[in-house]
Protein backbone atom coordinates (compact mmCIF):
# COMPACT_ATOMS: atom_id res chain seq x y z
CA UNK A 1 0.00 0.00 0.00
CA UNK A 2 1.28 3.25 -1.26
CA UNK A 3 1.93 5.79 1.77
CA UNK A 4 2.60 9.35 2.57
CA UNK A 5 4.38 10.49 5.69
CA UNK A 6 4.26 13.66 6.98
CA UNK A 7 4.86 15.50 10.72
CA UNK A 8 2.85 17.26 12.97
CA UNK A 9 4.15 20.22 15.40
CA UNK A 10 2.09 18.27 18.61
CA UNK A 11 2.50 18.79 22.14
CA UNK A 12 0.41 15.78 22.70
CA UNK A 13 1.55 12.39 22.00
CA UNK A 14 -1.01 11.67 18.69
CA UNK A 15 -0.89 11.41 15.63
CA UNK A 16 -3.53 10.97 12.39
CA UNK A 17 -3.27 8.76 9.67
CA UNK A 18 -5.34 9.88 6.57
CA UNK A 19 -6.80 7.31 4.18
CA UNK A 20 -8.10 8.32 0.67
CA UNK A 21 -11.75 6.56 0.22
CA UNK A 22 -14.44 7.48 -2.08
CA UNK A 23 -14.60 10.17 -4.74
CA UNK A 24 -18.18 11.17 -4.63
CA UNK A 25 -19.90 11.76 -8.06
CA UNK A 26 -16.18 10.17 -9.61
CA UNK A 27 -15.79 6.40 -8.47
CA UNK A 28 -13.11 5.99 -11.52
CA UNK A 29 -11.15 8.64 -9.91
CA UNK A 30 -10.62 7.00 -6.44
CA UNK A 31 -7.57 5.20 -5.39
CA UNK A 32 -6.32 2.85 -2.69
CA UNK A 33 -3.51 5.66 -0.83
CA UNK A 34 -2.88 5.79 2.82
CA UNK A 35 -1.27 8.40 4.37
CA UNK A 36 0.08 7.78 7.54
CA UNK A 37 1.61 10.92 9.59
CA UNK A 38 4.10 10.77 12.44
CA UNK A 39 4.61 13.41 15.24
CA UNK A 40 7.42 15.31 15.08
CA UNK A 41 7.17 19.01 17.01
CA UNK A 42 9.91 20.68 14.56
CA UNK A 43 8.04 20.45 11.25
CA UNK A 44 4.88 20.17 9.43
CA UNK A 45 3.75 17.62 6.99
CA UNK A 46 3.37 18.22 3.49
CA UNK A 47 -0.29 18.57 1.71
CA UNK A 48 -2.09 15.31 1.29
CA UNK A 49 -3.17 15.19 -2.39
CA UNK A 50 -5.97 13.62 -4.15
CA UNK A 51 -4.97 13.87 -7.97
CA UNK A 52 -8.52 14.07 -9.43
CA UNK A 53 -6.89 13.73 -12.81
CA UNK A 54 -9.02 15.37 -16.06
CA UNK A 55 -12.57 16.00 -15.20
CA UNK A 56 -15.19 18.00 -17.03
CA UNK A 57 -18.13 20.25 -16.12
CA UNK A 58 -20.27 18.73 -18.45
CA UNK A 59 -20.18 15.82 -15.68
CA UNK A 60 -20.53 17.46 -12.56
CA UNK A 61 -19.98 20.97 -11.19
CA UNK A 62 -17.25 19.56 -8.38
CA UNK A 63 -14.99 17.00 -7.29
CA UNK A 64 -16.02 15.93 -4.32
CA UNK A 65 -13.20 13.38 -2.00
CA UNK A 66 -13.89 11.78 1.44
CA UNK A 67 -10.46 11.92 3.07
CA UNK A 68 -9.76 9.68 6.59
CA UNK A 69 -8.57 11.07 9.71
CA UNK A 70 -7.26 8.43 12.30
CA UNK A 71 -6.16 9.02 15.56
CA UNK A 72 -2.99 6.66 15.55
CA UNK A 73 -1.57 8.33 18.45
CA UNK A 74 -1.89 7.73 22.01
CA UNK A 75 -3.66 10.10 23.54
CA UNK A 76 -7.56 11.52 22.50
CA UNK A 77 -7.23 14.44 19.98
CA UNK A 78 -9.79 16.99 19.46
CA UNK A 79 -10.90 18.99 16.56
CA UNK A 80 -10.84 22.62 16.22
CA UNK A 81 -11.46 23.33 12.81
CA UNK A 82 -11.47 22.44 9.05
CA UNK A 83 -10.74 25.83 6.96
CA UNK A 84 -11.35 25.20 3.66
CA UNK A 85 -8.69 27.23 0.94
CA UNK A 86 -9.89 28.18 -2.71
CA UNK A 87 -12.80 29.90 -4.36
CA UNK A 88 -15.54 27.90 -3.41
CA UNK A 89 -13.95 24.94 -1.85
CA UNK A 90 -15.72 23.70 0.63
CA UNK A 91 -15.38 20.88 4.03
CA UNK A 92 -17.50 19.24 6.05
CA UNK A 93 -17.12 16.61 8.44
CA UNK A 94 -19.14 13.13 8.29
CA UNK A 95 -22.83 13.88 9.20
CA UNK A 96 -22.03 17.47 8.87
CA UNK A 97 -20.54 17.66 12.45
CA UNK A 98 -19.04 20.63 14.23
CA UNK A 99 -15.20 20.05 14.15
CA UNK A 100 -15.22 21.26 17.79
CA UNK A 101 -17.46 18.29 19.19
CA UNK A 102 -15.24 15.30 17.80
CA UNK A 103 -12.64 14.33 19.83
CA UNK A 104 -10.94 11.05 18.92
CA UNK A 105 -9.83 8.62 20.93
CA UNK A 106 -6.44 7.03 19.90
CA UNK A 107 -7.36 4.40 16.86
CA UNK A 108 -11.00 6.51 15.86
CA UNK A 109 -11.78 7.20 12.49
CA UNK A 110 -13.62 10.41 10.81
CA UNK A 111 -14.17 11.38 7.21
CA UNK A 112 -13.91 14.73 6.09
CA UNK A 113 -15.10 15.29 2.56
CA UNK A 114 -13.43 18.46 0.45
CA UNK A 115 -15.32 19.62 -2.47
CA UNK A 116 -13.75 21.80 -5.19
CA UNK A 117 -15.08 22.94 -8.05
CA UNK A 118 -14.45 21.94 -11.74
CA UNK A 119 -14.18 25.47 -14.30
CA UNK A 120 -15.96 25.77 -16.76
CA UNK A 121 -12.71 27.07 -19.42
CA UNK A 122 -10.15 23.95 -19.36
CA UNK A 123 -7.38 24.59 -16.85
CA UNK A 124 -5.76 23.48 -14.20
CA UNK A 125 -7.66 23.57 -10.43
CA UNK A 126 -7.24 23.39 -6.82
CA UNK A 127 -8.34 23.44 -3.42
CA UNK A 128 -7.66 22.57 0.27
CA UNK A 129 -8.21 21.98 3.77
CA UNK A 130 -6.82 22.99 6.57
CA UNK A 131 -7.38 20.44 9.50
CA UNK A 132 -6.80 22.27 12.93
CA UNK A 133 -6.48 20.43 16.66
CA UNK A 134 -7.90 22.31 19.36
CA UNK A 135 -4.72 23.84 21.20
CA UNK A 136 -2.44 24.19 18.21
CA UNK A 137 -2.02 26.86 15.69
CA UNK A 138 -0.71 25.26 13.02
CA UNK A 139 -2.92 23.06 10.92
CA UNK A 140 -2.30 19.12 11.63
CA UNK A 141 -3.10 18.18 7.72
CA UNK A 142 -3.95 19.98 4.89
CA UNK A 143 -6.13 18.18 2.13
CA UNK A 144 -5.75 19.30 -0.87
CA UNK A 145 -7.57 17.96 -4.71
CA UNK A 146 -5.32 18.90 -7.92
CA UNK A 147 -7.28 18.34 -11.25
CA UNK A 148 -7.62 19.26 -14.66
CA UNK A 149 -10.86 20.25 -16.30
CA UNK A 150 -11.90 20.12 -19.64
CA UNK A 151 -14.85 22.71 -21.08
CA UNK A 152 -18.23 22.34 -19.77
CA UNK A 153 -19.05 23.57 -23.24
CA UNK A 154 -18.71 22.48 -26.89
CA UNK A 155 -19.30 24.80 -30.27
CA UNK A 156 -21.15 23.17 -32.93
CA UNK A 157 -20.82 25.53 -35.81
CA UNK A 158 -17.42 25.79 -37.32
CA UNK A 159 -18.62 27.79 -40.32
CA UNK A 160 -20.99 30.10 -41.11
CA UNK A 161 -21.51 30.38 -45.04
CA UNK A 162 -23.86 33.66 -46.14
CA UNK A 163 -22.48 33.76 -49.78
CA UNK A 164 -22.70 36.84 -51.86
CA UNK A 165 -25.03 39.06 -50.43
CA UNK A 166 -26.29 42.69 -52.00
CA UNK A 167 -24.83 46.05 -50.21
CA UNK A 168 -28.10 47.11 -48.35
CA UNK A 169 -29.19 43.53 -47.85
CA UNK A 170 -28.70 40.53 -44.64
CA UNK A 171 -28.75 37.15 -44.38
CA UNK A 172 -28.94 35.56 -40.72
CA UNK A 173 -27.35 32.53 -39.46
CA UNK A 174 -27.66 30.73 -36.15
CA UNK A 175 -24.51 29.82 -34.11
CA UNK A 176 -24.95 26.84 -31.42
CA UNK A 177 -23.16 26.24 -28.37
CA UNK A 178 -23.95 23.41 -26.00
CA UNK A 179 -23.16 23.98 -22.99
CA UNK A 180 -23.78 21.32 -19.58
CA UNK A 181 -26.39 22.68 -16.99
CA UNK A 182 -23.68 23.26 -14.45
CA UNK A 183 -21.93 25.87 -16.75
CA UNK A 184 -25.56 27.30 -17.48
CA UNK A 185 -26.11 27.77 -13.26
CA UNK A 186 -22.51 28.97 -12.89
CA UNK A 187 -23.26 32.39 -14.76
CA UNK A 188 -19.71 31.78 -16.98
CA UNK A 189 -21.26 31.16 -19.96
CA UNK A 190 -18.98 31.86 -22.96
CA UNK A 191 -20.47 34.57 -25.33
CA UNK A 192 -20.44 35.06 -28.88
CA UNK A 193 -18.36 38.13 -29.93
CA UNK A 194 -17.35 40.10 -33.25
CA UNK A 195 -14.87 41.76 -34.13
CA UNK A 196 -16.30 42.91 -37.71
CA UNK A 197 -18.44 45.84 -38.29
CA UNK A 198 -20.24 43.98 -41.21
CA UNK A 199 -21.21 40.77 -39.06
CA UNK A 200 -23.37 41.31 -35.83
CA UNK A 201 -24.79 39.71 -33.22
CA UNK A 202 -28.52 40.85 -33.50
CA UNK A 203 -30.46 38.99 -31.09
CA UNK A 204 -29.72 37.85 -27.45
CA UNK A 205 -28.72 34.33 -27.04
CA UNK A 206 -31.91 31.68 -26.68
CA UNK A 207 -31.46 28.45 -24.36
CA UNK A 208 -33.28 25.58 -26.31
CA UNK A 209 -33.50 22.09 -25.94
CA UNK A 210 -31.31 20.08 -28.33
CA UNK A 211 -33.69 18.08 -29.46
CA UNK A 212 -35.71 20.72 -30.78
CA UNK A 213 -33.01 21.52 -33.19
CA UNK A 214 -32.88 19.34 -36.50
CA UNK A 215 -29.55 18.72 -37.83
CA UNK A 216 -27.67 18.87 -34.33
CA UNK A 217 -25.63 16.31 -32.83
CA UNK A 218 -24.67 16.73 -29.39
CA UNK A 219 -21.45 15.62 -28.02
CA UNK A 220 -21.43 11.77 -25.87
CA UNK A 221 -19.55 13.60 -23.15
CA UNK A 222 -22.68 16.00 -22.24
CA UNK A 223 -25.69 14.51 -20.20
CA UNK A 224 -29.17 14.38 -21.25
CA UNK A 225 -29.96 17.69 -19.63
CA UNK A 226 -27.35 20.04 -21.41
CA UNK A 227 -28.93 22.89 -23.08
CA UNK A 228 -28.52 24.43 -26.55
CA UNK A 229 -27.67 28.16 -26.67
CA UNK A 230 -28.14 30.02 -29.71
CA UNK A 231 -27.16 33.06 -31.46
CA UNK A 232 -28.37 34.99 -34.59
CA UNK A 233 -25.64 36.25 -36.43
CA UNK A 234 -26.30 38.88 -39.39
CA UNK A 235 -23.70 39.61 -42.37
CA UNK A 236 -24.63 43.37 -43.37
CA UNK A 237 -22.16 44.24 -46.45
CA UNK A 238 -21.84 47.80 -46.09
CA UNK A 239 -19.48 47.51 -49.72
CA UNK A 240 -18.36 45.86 -52.90
CA UNK A 241 -15.75 43.75 -52.00
CA UNK A 242 -13.67 40.68 -52.69
CA UNK A 243 -14.12 37.88 -49.84
CA UNK A 244 -11.87 38.53 -46.94
CA UNK A 245 -11.27 36.94 -43.63
CA UNK A 246 -13.70 37.57 -41.34
CA UNK A 247 -14.94 35.65 -37.66
CA UNK A 248 -16.67 35.34 -34.97
CA UNK A 249 -14.92 34.37 -31.33
CA UNK A 250 -15.81 32.39 -28.54
CA UNK A 251 -14.87 34.67 -25.83
CA UNK A 252 -15.09 34.41 -21.85
CA UNK A 253 -18.34 36.14 -20.41
CA UNK A 254 -16.71 38.87 -19.60
CA UNK A 255 -16.35 39.49 -23.55
CA UNK A 256 -12.24 39.43 -23.37
CA UNK A 257 -10.82 38.42 -26.49
CA UNK A 258 -6.85 37.94 -26.32
CA UNK A 259 -3.98 35.44 -27.69
CA UNK A 260 -5.84 32.85 -26.08
CA UNK A 261 -8.90 33.03 -27.23
CA UNK A 262 -10.99 29.79 -27.98
CA UNK A 263 -10.81 28.94 -31.84
CA UNK A 264 -13.22 31.48 -34.11
CA UNK A 265 -16.18 30.34 -36.35
CA UNK A 266 -14.94 31.25 -39.68
CA UNK A 267 -16.93 33.35 -42.04
CA UNK A 268 -17.43 33.22 -45.79
CA UNK A 269 -19.54 36.09 -47.82
CA UNK A 270 -19.07 38.83 -50.16
CA UNK A 271 -20.74 42.21 -50.52
CA UNK A 272 -22.46 42.24 -53.68
CA UNK A 273 -24.37 44.39 -56.04
CA UNK A 274 -26.90 44.48 -59.00
CA UNK A 275 -24.59 43.34 -62.13
CA UNK A 276 -23.23 46.44 -63.73
CA UNK A 277 -22.93 44.19 -67.24
CA UNK A 278 -24.04 40.87 -68.77
CA UNK A 279 -23.24 39.06 -71.38
CA UNK A 280 -26.04 37.70 -74.27
CA UNK A 281 -25.07 34.87 -74.75
CA UNK A 282 -23.73 34.15 -71.61
CA UNK A 283 -21.61 31.41 -72.66
CA UNK A 284 -19.73 31.62 -76.54
CA UNK A 285 -18.66 28.07 -78.31
CA UNK A 286 -17.19 28.23 -81.47
CA UNK A 287 -17.56 24.46 -82.49
CA UNK A 288 -14.94 22.93 -84.87
CA UNK A 289 -12.91 25.68 -86.59
CA UNK A 290 -10.64 24.80 -89.40
CA UNK A 291 -7.03 26.06 -88.21
CA UNK A 292 -5.52 28.65 -90.52
CA UNK A 293 -8.07 31.10 -90.75
CA UNK A 294 -9.26 33.59 -87.78
CA UNK A 295 -12.58 33.21 -86.83
CA UNK A 296 -15.25 36.02 -85.31
CA UNK A 297 -17.69 35.51 -82.82
CA UNK A 298 -19.95 38.55 -81.19
CA UNK A 299 -21.25 38.74 -77.66
CA UNK A 300 -23.60 41.66 -76.75
CA UNK A 301 -22.64 43.19 -73.86
CA UNK A 302 -25.21 45.14 -71.49
CA UNK A 303 -24.79 47.08 -68.77
CA UNK A 304 -26.78 49.19 -65.98
CA UNK A 305 -25.06 52.97 -67.39
CA UNK A 306 -23.05 53.16 -70.53
CA UNK A 307 -20.37 55.37 -68.30
CA UNK A 308 -19.57 51.61 -67.16
CA UNK A 309 -18.13 51.01 -70.90
CA UNK A 310 -15.09 53.49 -70.05
CA UNK A 311 -13.96 51.93 -67.07
CA UNK A 312 -13.92 48.16 -68.19
CA UNK A 313 -11.08 45.98 -68.44
CA UNK A 314 -10.46 43.09 -70.40
CA UNK A 315 -8.46 39.66 -69.65
CA UNK A 316 -9.09 37.29 -72.69
CA UNK A 317 -7.94 33.84 -70.98
CA UNK A 318 -5.78 32.85 -73.93
CA UNK A 319 -3.11 34.01 -76.40
CA UNK A 320 -5.28 32.30 -79.07
CA UNK A 321 -8.50 35.19 -78.36
CA UNK A 322 -7.95 38.60 -79.33
CA UNK A 323 -11.22 41.15 -77.85
CA UNK A 324 -12.15 44.25 -79.54
CA UNK A 325 -15.26 46.45 -77.85
CA UNK A 326 -17.20 47.97 -80.43
CA UNK A 327 -20.03 50.59 -80.83
CA UNK A 328 -23.25 48.37 -82.24
CA UNK A 329 -23.08 50.44 -85.44
CA UNK A 330 -20.50 48.55 -86.42
CA UNK A 331 -21.87 45.09 -85.99
CA UNK A 332 -25.63 46.04 -87.15
CA UNK A 333 -27.71 48.18 -88.79
CA UNK A 334 -28.19 51.88 -87.74
CA UNK A 335 -31.72 51.69 -87.34
CA UNK A 336 -30.60 48.13 -85.25
CA UNK A 337 -28.20 49.74 -83.41
CA UNK A 338 -30.43 52.59 -82.14
CA UNK A 339 -33.18 50.45 -80.79
CA UNK A 340 -30.41 48.98 -78.51
CA UNK A 341 -29.84 52.09 -77.20
CA UNK A 342 -26.68 53.41 -75.46
CA UNK A 343 -26.41 50.55 -72.57
CA UNK A 344 -25.43 48.26 -74.95
CA UNK A 345 -22.12 47.33 -76.59
CA UNK A 346 -20.65 44.57 -78.77
CA UNK A 347 -17.49 41.85 -77.99
CA UNK A 348 -15.71 40.93 -80.90
CA UNK A 349 -13.50 37.45 -79.54
CA UNK A 350 -11.79 36.76 -82.45
CA UNK A 351 -9.88 32.79 -82.83
CA UNK A 352 -6.30 33.16 -83.69
CA UNK A 353 -5.63 31.45 -86.89
CA UNK A 354 -2.20 29.75 -85.43
CA UNK A 355 -4.73 28.16 -82.40
CA UNK A 356 -3.29 24.96 -82.11
CA UNK A 357 -4.60 21.62 -82.53
CA UNK A 358 -7.59 20.37 -79.89
CA UNK A 359 -9.81 21.63 -78.11
CA UNK A 360 -10.07 24.95 -76.49
CA UNK A 361 -11.52 25.97 -72.90
CA UNK A 362 -10.90 29.26 -71.20
CA UNK A 363 -12.74 32.37 -70.26
CA UNK A 364 -13.28 35.95 -70.75
CA UNK A 365 -12.84 38.17 -67.79
CA UNK A 366 -14.58 41.42 -67.82
CA UNK A 367 -13.69 43.80 -64.66
CA UNK A 368 -15.44 47.17 -64.15
CA UNK A 369 -14.35 50.05 -62.50
CA UNK A 370 -15.86 49.67 -58.89
CA UNK A 371 -14.86 45.69 -58.95
CA UNK A 372 -17.47 43.60 -60.12
CA UNK A 373 -16.02 40.46 -61.97
CA UNK A 374 -18.34 38.92 -65.01
CA UNK A 375 -17.07 36.38 -66.88
CA UNK A 376 -17.86 34.21 -70.23
CA UNK A 377 -16.85 30.46 -70.79
CA UNK A 378 -15.37 30.01 -74.23
CA UNK A 379 -14.86 26.99 -75.93
CA UNK A 380 -13.55 25.51 -79.76
CA UNK A 381 -12.41 22.40 -81.33
CA UNK A 382 -9.35 23.32 -83.79
CA UNK A 383 -9.30 21.16 -86.42
CA UNK A 384 -7.30 20.55 -90.08
CA UNK A 385 -10.27 19.94 -91.80
CA UNK A 386 -14.06 19.66 -91.43
CA UNK A 387 -15.04 16.43 -92.98
CA UNK A 388 -18.71 16.91 -95.08
CA UNK A 389 -21.70 15.20 -93.55
CA UNK A 390 -22.42 12.00 -95.57
CA UNK A 391 -26.27 11.10 -95.30
CA UNK A 392 -26.85 7.16 -95.15
CA UNK A 393 -23.98 4.97 -96.62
Amino acid sequence: MKSLTFALPIRNAFAFSVIACLIIGHPALAGPFKFTSVPAPSSIGAPIVFDAGTVSATASPTVDHRFILENAGSLPATLASIAPKGAGTTARLDNNAAPSSITLAPGDLIGVTVSVPVPTRAEAFSGSADVFIAGQKEPAATLRIDGMSSKGFALLTKRLRFGAVKVGATVTRPVYLVVSPYVLASGNVPVVVSTDPEVRMTAPREDVDPASVKGITVPAVFNADARLLVWQATFAPQSVAPEKSRALWLAPADRSIDDNADPHIAIEGIGSADPEISFSPDTLGYGDRVRGSDWSEWVQINASNPTVFSTLRFDSGSLFLQLDLVDPAKHVTMEQAQKLGPNVRYLQVILSAVAPLGKLTTKVTVTTGSGQIVTLPVTANVVETIRPKVKGK
